[in-house]
């Protein structure tokens, strides 16, 4: 059974300023797709696999978040 978890929740939550200012913007596809690439598993992934250090699989996370933030942004206002 899989666990409800509270982070996307969260994501959504710090996203939810941009229903203002990007109406229409699916902020809950946005959020799943961030919480995918900073999640536990996304840091057990980088640093036990991939090999890099703690600060350089969080800071490899941050980057991911702000290009599916960036991304969503930029496809929001090319179909708005």
């Amino acid at each position: 059974m899989l666990r409800g978890g509270r982070a996307i929740g969260w994501i959504e939550e710090a996203l939810a300023p941009l229903s203002r200012t990007h109406p229409g913007l699916d902020i809950r596809a946005l959020a799943v797709a961030i919480r995918s690439a900073t999640g536990i598993e996304s840091l057990i992934w980088l640093t036990d696999i991939a090999g890099l250090t703690r600060r350089q699989a969080v800071e490899t996370m941050r980057w991911s978040a702000r290009a599916l933030l960036t991304a969503a942004l930029n496809e929001h206002r090319a179909t708005a």
